[in-house]
């Protein structure tokens, strides 16, 4: 799953997808009204997704990782209602992470996952990881490609060491004709 492009917004609901940057801000694609527009960086701070973690007990865990362990469990837990009680959204958030830090994790903040997560789920965003490892070979394939630009670089190395050898040989018959004109001058 790729959120590189995908970012949280403060003062702003919901999520957007970066469209371009700007030196003083961005502009993005609204996935609420499917808008886009130019968002100052000196009145809001951006947050991509891709950088986002939950706390647990151990280690934090990356946003990715949480997303795809609730796609994993759609069928089977699906997520809890916004207007559920506090309660029922910690017992689902530790059904999906079983060590998050109920202390830091705000219920607040599990609502807000849980809207990030059908937002991701309705744009097609929520990609499983199988298709990720799928496309690594084709990216071997791309390395014999790049072997005409290496034999390139050899021809260009030895025309260079042949050169250098040609040059090598001229300097001292230049320096013979120096000394026999310095010979003859004194």
């Amino acid at each position: 799953m790729n959120l590189k492009e995908i970012v949280s917004i403060s003062g702003l609901s919901g999520l957007h997808k970066i469209v371009s940057q700007r030196g003083d801000g961005l502009i993005v694609h609204s996935f609420d009204d499917n808008k886009s527009r130019f968002v100052p960086n000196r009145t809001h701070i951006f947050t991509p997704l891709e950088g986002i973690t939950l706390y647990t007990q151990t280690d934090n865990i990356e946003l990715t990782k949480v997303l795809a362990e609730m796609k994993k469990q759609k069928d089977t837990n699906p997520p809890v209602d916004a207007k559920a009680s506090s309660d029922q959204h910690k017992e689902y958030m530790r059904s999906i992470v079983a060590d998050f830090d109920d202390e830091k994790v705000y219920v607040s903040d599990i609502k807000k996952l849980i809207k990030w997560y059908f937002i991701l789920e309705t744009q097609g965003l929520l990609v499983e990881e199988a298709s990720a490892e799928e496309e690594a070979p084709a990216e071997e394939e791309v390395a014999p490609e790049k072997a005409p630009a290496k034999k390139k670089a050899e021809k260009a190395e030895k025309a260079e060491a042949t050169e250098e050898k040609l040059a090598d040989k001229k300097k001292p018959a230049a320096k013979a004709k120096a000394t026999k004109k310095g010979g003859a001058d004194e």
